[in-house]
């Protein structure tokens, strides 16, 4: 069989956004699919969607076509000989987006895979509908009335026997099959890494970890020939992947502001609405008339016209009148400051006539990113602020915005010390006096700059590779939080444009951080906490 006679497109791909699962930035991804030559990539990652759009945004850098997908499972509590058992290889589908509708349904699932307590993965199959492809490996997942986009799946390293059971399963029930190779880490050299990371996940040390937990060392980015010299006898599995990557054509709105729409009465525009309620603010701030005053107004009215950020500024305005009438004291600050029309609103208390403030460092018809408005509320009556943002914008199209915790050179250094079984009383004492923001891919800049960090053992063979495998870790996702301040209110239900997800201490926050939420055209709100 001559080499290279087949197309292929990795559909089932992990990388570092599967927490603690894989290995590799999306960008990495991206530009080794174009360094190997391939025309496409998937991005599934475990149950989330967090690096969708930095994978897509990567991709069209790199060239290749993006397919955003994400791969959800569902632990087996289902009773045994009386007991509970739990299945150590979860069920697991990977559902693919084939257009736009189709992402807006993978976040609807993956939003309920994290908030339902009632999920169900099989419910979820029968359910995809046309905008999907579904693929799995796992027989207990194929319904009774398949989905039109239903495929089988096989890996270059699954067992012989399971193969060609999914093989005979697939000609039987005349269900394509794909090929897909589950990666986790873009080379061999990785596996180390993710067997570090699954010691990590699930509290082990290196020696002692559950072979189960950690993925497969052929899990790799393989190329086309490695691919093929796998696979290469079953022609029908390339072509069934190379018939989903030409299927899928997601293009993200990206680039394109998604307002929330102010709720207005019929008949009412929300530019009449914001010019009525700057005139009193007039009254209010100015009382009789001040030259400048009306070009100054026309002139930033036009600005925020021409741009349709109107309903942006009345649902501001609205979020600052609450707070006043409950008694709760409110700043606005930043470059809202130089902005007349949120002086009239109340919105900020510096008047820029007065101390001649340029309104184009707040907003002009150039910029694209919207406005940035930053309202502070006391740390103890924040709360009550955000509760009624959910109450008043509706539960469906308001969330917190989450931010990426990653690994630092403290944190990577001390959780691969313990993996490797060095004592808790040495790993306190590499630790302890490592800069907040130190590399430990630079050794010799932390010495130079730390002098206290001199008497560590850095030449100790244990020790260095201890320092190898930490200096990796650096920049790896390690979970989600909660962004100190952003809320995001869409004008449409939130899952058309993202998935969420709980965070530490139960609050549901956006999967996509807020840069990636940027990038997908929201608004940001900042409602900051200050005990000053």
């Amino acid at each position: 069989m001559p080499k290279h006679s087949f197309a292929f497109t990795h559909l089932h791909c992990h990388s570092y956004y599967s927490f603690l699962r894989g290995t590799a930035s999306p960008v990495d991804l991206a530009s080794r699919a174009a360094e190997l030559g391939m025309e496409a990539l998937a991005l599934t990652d475990r149950d989330g969607v967090c690096g969708s759009v930095e994978f897509y945004l990567a991709c069209r850098e790199a060239g290749v076509k993006p397919i955003l997908g994400v791969e959800l499972t569902e632990v087996d509590n289902s009773p045994e000989s009386g007991s509970k058992r739990i299945r150590r290889h979860p069920l697991r589908a990977v559902f693919l987006a084939r257009n736009r509708i189709g992402w807006r349904r993978l976040c609807e699932l993956t939003t309920a895979r994290q908030l339902d307590e009632n999920f169900s993965l099989s419910q979820a199959v029968r359910d995809a509908g046309d905008d999907l492809f579904v693929l799995t490996d796992c027989r207990d997942l194929i319904p009774a009335v398949l989905p039109l986009f239903f495929i089988l799946e096989v890996t270059s390293f699954m067992g012989v026997r399971k193969r060609e059971e999914i093989l005979r399963l697939g000609r039987a029930k005349k269900i394509p099959v794909a090929m897909a190779n589950d990666l986790y880490f873009a080379s061999p050299d990785d596996y180390s890494l993710a067997r570090v990371l699954a010691c990590i996940r699930t509290r082990s040390g290196w020696k002692d970890v559950d072979p189960l937990e950690v993925p497969h060392r052929e899990a790799r980015f393989k190329n086309i020939r490695e691919m093929e010299d796998s696979l290469g006898a079953y022609p029908e599995v390339f072509a069934s992947t190379r018939w989903i990557a030409e299927e899928c054509n997601l293009e993200l709105e990206l680039g394109r502001l998604h307002l929330p729409i102010y709720p207005l009465p019929s008949g009412e525009s929300a530019s009449g609405r914001l010019r009525s309620l700057c005139r009193e603010g007039i009254k209010k701030r100015y009382g009789v008339g001040r030259i400048g005053l009306k070009q100054r107004l026309d002139k930033e009215l036009g600005v925020i016209s021409r741009l349709g950020m109107a309903d942006y500024f009345l649902l501001v305005e609205e979020i600052v009148g609450f707070a006043k009438g409950e008694g709760i004291p409110i700043l606005g600050r930043g470059s809202a400051a130089n902005s007349l029309v949120c002086y009239l609103l109340g919105i900020t208390g510096v008047d820029p006539l007065r101390y001649n403030l340029y309104f184009e460092r707040f907003l002009n018809d150039k910029r694209k990113d919207p406005p940035d408005i930053d309202l502070d509320f006391p740390t103890n009556r924040r709360d009550e602020v955000v509760n009624w943002i959910y109450r008043r914008f509706g539960s469906d199209r308001v969330a917190t915005l989450s931010t990426t915790v990653r690994f630092r050179a403290r944190s990577a250094l001390r959780e691969t010390a313990r993996v490797m079984g060095l004592g808790e009383v040495e790993a306190r004492r590499l630790t302890r006096n490592l800069p907040y923001f130190a590399s430990l891919r630079d050794p010799d800049q932390i010495r130079r700059e730390a002098p206290e960090c001199r008497d560590i053992p850095w030449e100790d063979p244990a020790i260095s590779k201890i320092m190898a495998i930490a200096s990796r870790l650096e920049g790896i996702p390690r979970h989600l939080s909660v962004h100190p301040g952003g809320i995001v209110i869409t004008p449409e239900p939130i899952t058309n444009y993202l998935a969420l997800t709980r965070a530490a201490k139960g609050v549901v926050v956006t999967q996509p951080d807020m840069y990636s939420v940027k990038e997908l055209g929201l608004i940001k709100i900042d409602i900051l906490g200050q005990r000053a």
